[in-house]
């Protein structure tokens, strides 16, 4: 399987992307117009004066009419971008105090915004006026850096015709998570008419070289290290004597950045570049420059088109432009979407065709007669992708192939639905925030791992949708579950001399009044933490905790479990008639559970009536004779979400990109 973004980040977010509009736009205009901002100097004075007739534009080598020749004295877009994965104090201290400083050199015309990113790209302060105040809050989320992801966010905004955008950006210079390589960036940068600036905080690169030092000579922990969250560091500088160079991560960098008519700044000999010495420079150069306009004629419209651009009548003049730009192919017609490699096997074949067409009972039928799920999990990452448009389709068809592994009772099956899911949680990574499908995906892994029971492997996926979602209730119920499936449904064997288990008070019941704070899933963590106190012997403690739940028919296996248990942490008190009263209420919600029914029968046995003897001996005759297929929701209760799959699997299918 490819990385999906990686490879989406160029054909997919500036041409037909998933991610963004879905509509191609590699240049401004609707009739291709490609427009160069260029400047021209000569003996270090900024020359003035020119018309079409002065410049030469060659296009892929051919020579282009310019269509119109005008001064850049149109209104600018500013985007500030802010590294904030370190020293975040002072970071915010630089980054107010640049912003009040620009106020004074933005005219009324022009409009500012800022990013920020840490493990997230977020907009904190969206495009406004730049004699509005900038006021925005926000919480950081982490040291890790996403500075590739941050730049593509920056330069793929769309700005309107009429205005120019500038971006500059200040970092430390390390990348951590970002999926794009550097490499990709100038694609990105010379499909978009953004300049971007790139100021590297030499200092924080000077400090971070000498801890990398430090823990490398001292504490043996050496580069690469890896782990599914933190493949490798790429940093944009390294120390060559004692001075500071480019990497080549960094010359990547550099390339995006000239590519787009801006550049890389690095720290002088007595003074830093800063947002604000950078912004007049790139200010400057705006108002003392020209925008060529032409239609490209006698070359290929897809692909990579190198621009030159000189001034043949002043050859002494210094002409700095961009490099070139980008063009998308099309997309594929919808009939053509779905790629087979020549060399698929005829099975692996066989299921991608048929989920291509949406017959999912046919994949179901198909996983379903296959013997080693493996070797087709293999042989699907061998042949690639085959929705090279809708990298996401295939991310669907590895919930289907992981849900058939997790649950074989083969280890070595059970090995590769877990890696996929794990592998996939990486691959689906969208670059900037996190979205529904992403949303969705990791709830119905989670649901695949809840119900495979699998105790260690199904905390790592859950794990892993908490890593992206944070704050989203059902992963913080989940991760509970989890914590309490494994805490359960332990091995029976006793632990090894000298090891104690932490008791459950300790170990489970944290993790659900965590859960507890959200409404959306309070009252489930509190009917199953009210399961886990009973199971302790603390039967008051769950029945107070199950007076406190407001469950309402709308969740109806939660709203069964919530009377159901009730009833047995008050027939564990004595009180026989309260229970009865709860487990008939359970009776009601699904008529059909054999749970409930049973529980009722046993305590009607216990209050030793004749009536209710009666009732008791007349349930059991019904018990035994019911043929309903109703699901009772006692027999799923350990498999935690596994019960919303179908649905999530819905959910899944009809949100493919």
């Amino acid at each position: 399987m490819k990385r999906l973004l990686a490879t989406a980040a160029v054909a997919g977010l500036l041409g037909t992307s998933v991610l963004l509009s879905g509509q191609q736009q590699p240049f401004r205009a609707a009739a291709d117009v490609v427009m160069v901002d260029v400047s021209v100097r000569q003996g270090g004075q900024p020359l003035t004066g020119l018309t079409a007739a002065d410049f030469v534009v060659l296009d892929n080598g051919v020579r282009q009419e310019i269509e119109r020749v005008e001064a850049s004295t149109v209104p600018i877009d500013l985007t500030i971008v802010a590294d904030v994965s370190y020293r975040h104090t002072d970071v915010m201290s630089t980054l107010r105090s640049d912003l009040k400083q620009l106020a004074t050199s933005l005219r009324q015309v022009d409009r500012i915004r800022v990013l920020v990113f840490d493990d997230h790209v977020r907009e904190v302060v969206p495009f406004q006026p730049a004699t509005q105040p900038v006021t925005f809050a926000f919480d950081p989320r982490g040291h890790h850096a996403s500075l590739a992801d941050a730049i593509i966010m920056a330069l793929a905004t769309p700005v309107e015709p009429d205005r120019r955008h500038v971006v500059i950006l200040r970092t430390r210079g390390t990348d951590t998570i970002s999926l794009t390589a550097a490499g990709r960036l100038r694609d990105v940068a010379a499909s978009t008419d953004a300049q971007l600036h790139i100021i590297f905080d030499e200092r924080a690169v000077l400090d971070e070289l000498e801890l990398r030092g430090f823990r490398c000579g001292q504490m043996d922990r050496c580069l690469p290290t890896h782990n599914f969250w933190q493949p490798f560091q790429r940093f944009s500088q390294m120390l060559s004597g004692e001075r500071l160079t480019l990497t080549p991560y960094g010359l990547g960098l550099q390339d995006a950045a000239v590519t787009t008519g801006g550049a890389v700044h690095f720290t002088e000999v007595f003074r830093a570049p800063t947002v604000i010495s950078t912004f007049e420079k790139a200010f400057e150069a705006f108002r003392q420059s020209y925008v060529l306009r032409y239609v490209p004629a006698g070359v290929t419209r897809d692909g990579w088109h190198t621009i030159s651009v000189t001034v043949p009548g002043h050859r002494r003049a210094v002409v700095r432009a961009r490099r070139g730009y980008g063009v998308d192919p099309p997309a594929p017609p919808e009939t053509n979407r779905l790629w087979l490699n020549p060399g698929m096997p005829e099975n692996l074949r066989r299921l991608v065709t048929a989920f291509d067409a949406k017959q999912y009972a046919e994949v179901a039928k198909t996983l379903a007669a296959e013997r080693d799920v493996p070797r087709l999990i293999e042989e699907l990452k061998s042949a690639g992708n085959p929705w090279p448009t809708e990298a996401w389709h295939e991310a669907v068809l590895a919930v289907e192939l992981a849900e058939v592994a997790v649950f074989s009772g083969d280890a070595k099956h059970r090995k590769a639905g877990f890696d996929l899911l794990r592998e996939q949680a990486r691959l689906i990574r969208h670059p900037f925030e996190a979205d529904e499908f992403e949303r969705y995906w990791h709830w119905a892994a989670v649901a695949t791992a809840h119900g495979s029971l699998r105790t260690a492997e199904g905390r790592q996926v859950v794990d892993d949708a908490l890593l992206r979602f944070p704050e989203e209730p059902r992963f913080v119920l989940a991760r509970a579950i989890a914590g309490d499936q494994e805490w359960s449904l332990r091995d029976p064997r006793p632990l090894p001399r000298g090891q104690t288990r932490a008791p459950f008070k300790d170990a489970v019941e944290p993790l659900y009044r965590a859960a507890m704070a959200f409404a959306q899933t309070a009252d489930e963590a509190r009917v199953r933490l009210a399961w886990g106190m009973h199971r302790q012997g603390a039967y008051a403690d769950a029945v107070s905790l199950l007076q406190q739940a407001t469950v309402n028919d709308g969740d109806v296996p939660v709203a069964f479990l919530h009377r159901l248990f009730t009833g047995h942490s008050l027939t564990a008190l004595g009180r026989h008639a309260d229970a009865i009263a709860a487990y008939r209420e359970a009776v009601r919600r699904v008529p059909a559970a054999q749970s409930a029914r049973v529980s009722l029968m046993n305590t009607l046995l216990l209050t030793g009536k004749t009536e209710d003897r009666v009732e008791a001996e007349a349930l059991a005759e019904t018990i035994q004779t019911d043929r309903s297929s109703i699901t009772d929701p006692w027999r799923t209760y350990w498999q935690g979400d596994y019960r919303f799959y179908p649905g999530l699997m819905r959910q899944l299918r009809e949100r493919r990109r």
